[in-house]
């Protein structure tokens, strides 16, 4: 019995087809190719190497299943037909369309969805999910299609041999040019981040076809593309901290002790060593141990490695705890979640930060700052605390960060520290100049 198994095109798409004595069938590959690219000796001879090796990875991973089907069959003396290995083929991948479902990057991104969805957080006797995560995947997922659809890829059929070092370049700059009106470049980082880790699961995984060279040459994107982040000056913080709220001539009417808790908050932030919103709204006095915070940021829990903040309480943490101290219950530190049901924290936690940020940003038009969120505390604490000449090791261990992620994506050099540089190097040059005339 004779068995070929090759590639072909018909209709200006890929097929991979079976021939057994004369009777032919193709599966079908979802993939399109161009005039030129498989020759009449059914060969991928694209003129363009990458091209050409991209057909092939295609090609490959589906060929060998099909082999590795008739190889016993033809041991054992067992005579079937083209339609029947090609069925045997689709029964074992459970794909109509002839593709293997472990290779689609479809169902990873909707397994990889569906467990953070699932999956539970638990510190202090409350629970948490990955709803924000899953947000993050389902954002790539959206962005992913958008550009499968501009290529002509269609996405049910895109596997990971699809993913090249010439896809993902185009995808980063798909994203780019998404993203270029809003000026956030932190949408893009977070969807490549996402398609990396799906990615690099899939080669834990050991999915065949995968290019294990595709990001080799793709640099870390959201190192590479560091943001200038807003942050307020000592006397700028200062102005906020004198600032009382006034009651709002329009819109929603809130009480003037929830526009102070929004400020309070991004004070505290700002002290207690840039603690994210998440962290700070499910805070209690259980967490609070010999004048230390000491918490596990939420974001890490339930991840590869859980990190810590060990936070030095200063004064004006002192002032701020006191000033909430009997009017909150469960134990929480502050009036936030404190009164929601176990089921509704997180909606409530995550309310409180959209309220927060935008009457910040309604405040510091007023004031005349920088318009500001309560992330923006964390930054302002990472730049104040270095500038003030604390070593990165130590401002890391205290914000639960790795020294890197401090120096290239938390600190920014503002135009003091920049004056204060220039001049320790114009005096040294100066003292040097001296010694050398005492010398002489």
């Amino acid at each position: 019995m004779s068995v070929e198994i090759y590639p072909t095109d018909k209709g200006g798409y890929l097929y991979l087809r079976i021939a057994i004595n004369g009777d032919c069938k193709d599966v079908p590959m979802k993939k399109k190719v161009y005039k030129g690219e498989i020759d009449n000796k059914n060969r991928c001879v694209s003129r363009k190497n990458d091209r050409k090796n991209e057909l092939e990875q295609i090609i490959a991973p589906i060929k060998n299943c099909l082999e590795a089907i008739a190889q016993p069959w033809i041991e054992n003396g067992i005579t079937f037909s083209a339609q029947e290995l090609k069925d045997e083929y689709k029964k074992r991948t459970k794909n109509t369309d002839g593709v293997d479902e472990s290779t689609l990057v479809s169902k990873a991104f909707n397994q990889k969805i569906e467990s953070c969805i699932q999956k539970k957080r638990e510190k202090n006797g409350c629970v948490r999910s990955s709803k924000g995560t899953a947000g993050a995947y389902k954002s790539c997922r959206t962005r992913l299609i958008c550009f499968c659809n501009e290529k002509n890829i269609l996405w049910d059929n895109f596997t990971f041999s699809d993913i090249t070092e010439n896809f993902l370049k185009g995808f980063i700059c798909h994203n780019e040019k998404f993203d270029k009106k809003k000026g956030n470049l932190g949408t893009v980082a977070c969807n490549v981040k996402c398609l990396k880790a799906i990615f690099h699961e899939a080669q834990r995984n050991n999915v065949p076809g995968i290019n294990n060279d595709a990001w080799n040459n793709i640099p870390c994107y959201s190192l590479s593309r560091k943001q200038n982040h807003t942050i307020l000056t000592i006397p700028q913080i200062d102005i906020l901290t004198a600032y009382r709220p006034k009651p709002m001539t329009r819109g929603r009417k809130v009480s003037l002790d929830k526009y102070q808790l929004y400020i309070d908050m991004f004070l505290f932030s700002y002290y207690a060593a840039g603690l994210a919103s998440v962290d700070f709204s499910y805070l209690k006095y259980s967490d609070i141990k010999e004048g230390r915070i000491l918490v596990s940021r939420w974001k890490t829990i339930g991840g590869f490695k859980e990190k810590k903040q060990d936070i030095d309480i200063v004064p004006e943490i002192i002032e701020l705890i006191e000033k909430y101290r009997g009017k909150t219950t469960n134990g929480f530190v502050f009036p936030i979640i404190d009164k929601c049901d176990s089921d509704k924290q997180e909606s409530c936690a995550e309310k409180f930060r959209v309220y927060a940020n935008n009457y910040l940003a309604r405040v510091c038009k007023e004031l005349g700052l920088p318009k500001v969120t309560l992330y923006a505390a964390r930054h302002t604490y990472a730049t104040h605390r270095i500038a003030s000449g604390s070593r990165i090791i130590d401002v890391a261990s205290t914000m639960g960060n790795t020294t890197k992620i401090i120096e290239e994506h938390y600190y920014e050099r503002t135009e003091e520290v920049r004056k204060e540089d220039l001049n320790r190097w114009v005096n040294y040059r100066n003292q040097q100049r001296m010694y050398a005339k005492e010398f002489l």
